[in-house]
């Protein structure tokens, strides 16, 4: 099976084949200030799935907790859409409501 997630506007989309490997709804300060709200609700799948990216990112890395980030967003809408993480090499975030 592929899903396809995407940015707000449309521009820029993502493709995943297989299952996802991890379901999160994270609370940490990161993920509250990412989305606006509460929690951050991610779909983890191993990056080899990402069969198709379209449109074009903008990138936001840091560093928190000895864990480097980088935050893929859309550069029309703003809107979150993937992230790699060094804490999970092998792992894709992507922003669940996107899907």
């Amino acid at each position: 099976m592929t899903r396809t997630a995407q940015c707000f506007c449309g521009s820029a989309s993502i493709s995943v084949s297989g299952e996802p490997r991890m379901h999160a709804i994270c609370h940490c300060t990161d993920c509250k200030r990412r989305t606006g709200s509460a929690f951050g609700m991610s779909v983890y799948f191993l990056r080899s799935n990402v069969t198709e990216t379209k449109g074009e990112t903008l990138v936001y890395a840091v560093q928190r907790n000895n864990d480097d980030q980088e935050n893929h967003f859309c550069k029309t809408c703003g809107a979150t859409l993937f992230w790699y993480t060094a804490a999970r090499p092998h792992l894709i975030g992507i922003a669940g409501g996107c899907f």
